[in-house]
């Protein structure tokens, strides 16, 4: 089972990191808690070792972007000076890819729990 939970938790990232806006987002998944200042959009059924896997995503350190303002955009923006500096259009790469693998994660999982418990 771990074996699958990692698999699924791969094949997420490899999608989200083909549709990212921008490459200073940085998508990965971790057993247990995501890095700090880290979105998370997926956190799997515990294991009997209490582990849980989280996929998540962030800006590379130093970058100065934040990962949610592509997912979901932001409104207007003003530097201190009063100066409008824009607003970033959301262009989604997480949760589409989560909701279109969902699907397929969970048969996956399910159909290699059924295969061991008829092996046991």
């Amino acid at each position: 089972m771990i074996d699958t939970l990692e698999q699924n938790a791969q094949e997420l990232v490899s999608e989200m990191d083909r549709e990212k806006p921008l490459a200073e987002i940085e998508v990965g998944w971790t057993w247990g808690k995501p890095p700090r200042g880290a979105v998370a959009v997926a956190k799997s059924p515990s294991t009997d070792r209490g582990l849980a896997i989280t996929v998540w995503a962030k800006s590379k350190s130093g970058s100065g972007f934040n990962a949610a303002w592509f997912e979901f955009g932001t409104n207007e923006r003003y530097h201190k000076s009063g100066k409008r500096t824009g607003r970033i259009t959301p262009r989604p790469f997480f949760y589409p890819v989560y909701r279109g693998k969902k699907r397929r994660v969970k048969s996956r999982l399910t159909r290699n729990i059924n295969k061991a418990i008829k092996g046991a």
